[in-house]
C-alpha cells in the first residue's frame, strides 16, 4: 500500500461548542493510543461523537481543536402542522424548532475565572451534502495554556430537553520537556464526490463509503535533529457471527476467546524520516482506505527516552466495517444478520447470490414466505433491523455489534428487563423471576494479558437448555407474533 506524506500549514479556525477544563494528569492505560468515540446510543437522547487535537499554532499558541458529529436521526422536533414529534431527517423543512444547543466551559486547574458560553445551531439550514451523510459536523479551535485538559462537549435537544455529555483528554506539554508528539487525528474523504472536503472521523469504525484516509500529527522539537518512524499495521481478529444460544463448543482456536490477536500483526507500510532544528511541524499521511479489518497507525520518535510522560509515541486505532455501518442499507448488509433467524444451510445459499437486486428479492421472499401479511411482515422486518442497528451502536468492538453475543441476544429478545454487571460478569434478565434459568443470560468478559486491550468483549455462557428457548423465540419472529409478544 502506498501513501502520501507532506508538511501541512497550521489548522484554520472553524466553529463548534464545547467544554474545556484544565485538570490534573490522571494516568490511564495506554493513553497514547486514541480510538475515537464509542457509540453513545440511548433512545430519545442526542447522539454524537467527538474527537480533539492539541497543537501549537503559527504563533506558538497552545490550541485545542474540537470536532463533533451530531446525528440528525437522534434529534426530535415538532412539525408546524402537528402535535406529534418527528425526526429531523424526515421533516426537516417543516420544523419550527430544529436547533441543538452545545455548551462550552473552561475551568482552570488552579486560579482563574470560570468561562461558560452557550451556542444554538439551526440544523434545518444544513446542506444537502450534510443530509446525505446524516451528520451535522461542527469544529472549533480554542486558545489555551500549556498543560493537561479535560475536554467535554454537551449537546442538548431543546425539543426533548435531553442532554448528553462526552469527554476527552488532551495534553500539551510545557516547553523544555523534550521533543514530543501530539495525538493523532484521522480524516476521511470519498474521492468520487468532488464536492466533499476532508471530514474528521470521530469514531473507531470507518465506513467503506470513505475511500481515502488522512492522519494528522504534530511534532514539537526543542532539541537538535529528531528522527521518527511511522507505521500502518493490520491485526487479525475474530469476525464470525455469534454462535447459537445452546452451542457449547465455540471459539476453539487459541486466543480466539479474546477475539483480537495482537500477536498476529501485519505491517502494511513503514517509513523513516526526520525533523532538523527546533520548532514544530504538522505532518500529514494519506492512505487509500484499506479493506475491512482492524488497524493501527503509529508515529514514534527514535532514540529518545520516555522523559515526557510517553509523548514520544502516539497511535490511532480504527476499524473498517461495512459500507453504511452502523446502519444497514444495501441488500448484502440486510442479508447478513438474518443468520439468527435462518437455517445455516439456507443462509449460506442466500449469501452466494451476487447480484444485488436478486439478493434483495431473496430477502423479501424470506420475510413474506414466513409472514403472509405484507404490512405485518414490513413491521417485523423494521423491528428486526432497528435492533440490529441498535446492537451495532451498543456492542460494537473489533467486529460489528450484531455479531457479538450481547448483540445476538439483544436482537432476538430485545433490551433486558434487568441488567446486573459485576466486574467481569454481566447478567441479563428477561423475567420478573430472576431465578428462572430459561430467561437468565450470563456474559463473561475474558481477562486478557495484553495491556492495551480496549474492547468490551462479552462471551455468553451457553447452555443446552437454551435450545428450546431459542426455537420458541424464532417462532415469535417468523410468525409475526413478536409484534405483540416480545418474549415467549
Amino acid at each position: 500500500m502506498t501513501n502520501t506524506f507532506r508538511f501541512l500549514p497550521l489548522l484554520s479556525t472553524l466553529s463548534i461548542l464545547l467544554l474545556i477544563g484544565i485538570v490534573g494528569c490522571a494516568p490511564k492505560m495506554d493513553e497514547n493510543v486514541k480510538r475515537g468515540s464509542s457509540y453513545n446510543f440511548q433512545p430519545g437522547y442526542p447522539e454524537f461523537y467527538i474527537s480533539s487535537f492539541g497543537f501549537l499554532n503559527e504563533n506558538d499558541q497552545p490550541t485545542i481543536k474540537i470536532m463533533t458529529d451530531i446525528l440528525y436521526s437522534s434529534l426530535v422536533y415538532f412539525n408546524e402542522d402537528s402535535d406529534e414529534s418527528s425526526s429531523v431527517i424526515e421533516e426537516k423543512e417543516a420544523s419550527k424548532e430544529a436547533n441543538v444547543i452545545v455548551e462550552m466551559t473552561a475551568t482552570p486547574q488552579f486560579n482563574g475565572n470560570l468561562v461558560t458560553e452557550s451556542f444554538s445551531f439551526d440544523i434545518s439550514r444544513a446542506t444537502e451534502n450534510q443530509i446525505e451523510y446524516e451528520t451535522f459536523s461542527l469544529q472549533k479551535n480554542f486558545a489555551v495554556e500549556f498543560g493537561n485538559y479535560k475536554v467535554s462537549v454537551t449537546v442538548t435537544d431543546p425539543t426533548s430537553g435531553k442532554s448528553v455529555t462526552r469527554t476527552d483528554d488532551i495534553v500539551i506539554p510545557h516547553p523544555g520537556s523534550g521533543p514530543y508528539l501530539s495525538d493523532i487525528v484521522i480524516f476521511g474523504k470519498d474521492n468520487e464526490d468532488t464536492s466533499q472536503a476532508w471530514q474528521p472521523l470521530t469514531t473507531y469504525d470507518i465506513s467503506k463509503t470513505i475511500d481515502s484516509l488522512r492522519f494528522l500529527v504534530q511534532l514539537n522539537n526543542d532539541k537538535g535533529e529528531v528522527e521518527f518512524m511511522t507505521q500502518l499495521s493490520f491485526f487479525r481478529t475474530d469476525t464470525s457471527y455469534a454462535a447459537r444460544l445452546h452451542y457449547l463448543s465455540q471459539r476453539i482456536e487459541t486466543g480466539a476467546h479474546d477475539g483480537f490477536f495482537y500477536q498476529d500483526e501485519t505491517v502494511i507500510d513503514q517509513n523513516l524520516s526526520s525533523l532538523s532544528g527546533s520548532g514544530h511541524q504538522l505532518y500529514e499521511f494519506t492512505y487509500p482506505r484499506p479493506p475491512r479489518g482492524n488497524y493501527r497507525f503509529i508515529m514514534k520518535l527514535i532514540n529518545h527516552s520516555n522523559n515526557n510522560n510517553g509523548n514520544t509515541y502516539k497511535a490511532r486505532d480504527f476499524g473498517v466495517k461495512s459500507e453504511n455501518y452502523p446502519q444497514l442499507k444495501t441488500a448484502r448488509e440486510l442479508t447478513r444478520p438474518l443468520i439468527y433467524l435462518m437455517d445455516e444451510k439456507k443462509y449460506k445459499q442466500m449469501l452466494k447470490i451476487s447480484e444485488p437486486d436478486s439478493l434483495k428479492v431473496a430477502v423479501d421472499h424470506f420475510w413474506l414466505s414466513n409472514i403472509e401479511d405484507e404490512q405485518e411482515a414490513l413491521e417485523v422486518l423494521q423491528l428486526y433491523y432497528e435492533r440490529v442497528e441498535e446492537a451495532n451502536k451498543q456492542f460494537s468492538n473489533f467486529k460489528e455489534g450484531w455479531k457479538t453475543d450481547p448483540g445476538m441476544v439483544y436482537i432476538l429478545f430485545g433490551p433486558p428487563w434487568y441488567n446486573l454487571t459485576r466486574g467481569n460478569t454481566m447478567i441479563w434478565y428477561y423475567s420478573f423471576n430472576r431465578q428462572d434459568p430459561n430467561y437468565y443470560y450470563e456474559f463473561v468478559k475474558p481477562v486478557t494479558k495484553h495491556d492495551s486491550y480496549p474492547f468490551d468483549h462479552w462471551i455468553l455462557e451457553r447452555k443446552p437448555g437454551y435450545f428450546d428457548i431459542h426455537q420458541q423465540q424464532l417462532n415469535l419472529w417468523l410468525s409475526g407474533i413478536i409484534l405483540n409478544r416480545p418474549i415467549y
